[in-house]
């Protein structure tokens, strides 16, 4: 009830300010208009954390049996203005009813129907890595769709939600990976019901990654970093690792449940990458070429990472075993976590000693 309360009033806020289509010089141009409830939206989050358009924007536009290409003609910063119109195409549509024209963001040339009632369903990727911005996630990141009753003035909302970190450290990030612990798909292929409810595919993934180009450096001040995923509930949280451009590592886990909402910012606890923190510490010395992977149990932010003794390196409860490649006898294993209480291991075969001193 608060939720259909909220969208009313600002439909009739938008309805005050929305702004006739108008004509420069004979080309044709639409009026484009970032909702106001959408609060966190594209392309680019401005100093208050808003979505804003981006110089040279182009959005695709369905109805009937065509397609329209428009580019944004205001400036970088700027939450509504024209377009002008690039091109046109035709499109079989495949008998969609259009109700009304549904515009999107960015370009993607696909609508399909799978519905009885043949309502259009518009297709997008969340991209699996999403390269660093300053203060913002990736240009061309994030989805928006639009709809419009006569295909003038269109209002946009978002349909993905954002995750928001904040790291401090003295390190310089390489990248930051985001996993789902069960499964769950958070990137990749897309298609939104009657323009808002996302669906996903069997092409989809379950790993987004921030990369950070050169690099990213960190200091005692917070460094944000974001990203644009699929909505929907992750039934035992996530994993972040932070990469360096040392090597070296560092994992973030919660096995709690996280829903990550449309239009929503999710902002994590911080993370000290600097910190003296506690690692709870146990080696395996292990002969032959395969090992099975100890298991861990704990809390809300169990992590850590097994180094295999052959310079390769993987996240705790990530995989069930290891083969190793560098034909050596023996190995030490390392384990290094935060939280757990207990641990397992399913097949002793090979190990000769498992030191729990400082577990």
């Amino acid at each position: 009830m608060k939720r259909g309360l909220l969208y009313l009033l600002v439909a009739i806020m938008f309805a005050a300010c929305a702004r006739d289509n108008v004509k420069v010089d004979g080309v044709e141009t639409i009026q484009g208009t970032i909702a106001d409830f959408d609060v966190v939206s594209r392309v680019e989050l401005n100093g208050n954390t808003q979505t804003v358009w981006n110089e040279n924007d182009e959005i695709c536009v369905f109805h009937d049996n065509e397609i329209k290409i428009y580019r944004f003609a205001g400036k970088t910063g700027d939450r509504s203005g024209s377009f002008t119109l690039v091109s046109s195409e035709a499109q079989t549509t495949d008998g969609i009813v259009f109700d009304q024209h549904y515009a999107i963001y960015p370009v993607e040339r696909k609508i399909r129907s799978y519905a009885t009632d043949r309502t259009p369903l518009l297709f997008t990727t969340v991209p699996t890595v999403q390269q660093y911005k300053q203060g913002s996630y990736a240009l061309h990141a994030n989805t928006m769709v639009g709809t419009s009753k006569n295909g003038k003035e269109f209002e946009f909302i978002n349909v993905l939600g954002y995750l928001h970190l904040s790291i401090t450290g003295d390190k310089v990030v390489k990248s930051i990976e985001i996993e789902s612990n069960s499964g769950e798909i958070i990137a990749g292929n897309a298609y939104f019901v009657h323009g808002r409810d996302v669906r996903t595919n069997n092409y989809s993934e379950r790993v987004i990654t921030i990369d950070c180009g050169a690099g990213v450096q960190l200091t005692d001040q917070p460094t944000d970093f974001y990203c644009t995923m699929i909505p929907q509930t992750l039934k035992q949280g996530f994993t972040i690792t932070i990469n360096f451009t040392d090597g070296t590592i560092f994992p973030k886990s919660t096995s709690q449940e996280i829903t990550i909402d449309r239009n929503t910012m999710l902002t994590m606890s911080r993370i000290d990458t600097a910190a003296d923190i506690a690692w709870q510490t146990m080696t395996i010395n292990h002969t032959g070429a395969m090992v099975s992977a100890p298991r861990f149990d704990g809390g809300v932010d169990l992590s850590g990472i097994i180094y295999w003794g052959d310079d390769f390196m993987t996240l705790i409860n990530k995989v069930s075993s290891y083969t190793y490649t560098d034909n050596e006898a023996s190995h030490t294993i390392t384990t290094k976590t935060l939280e757990a209480n207990s641990v397992q291991i399913d097949n002793c075969t090979g190990i000769s000693v498992i030191d729990l001193t400082n577990f």
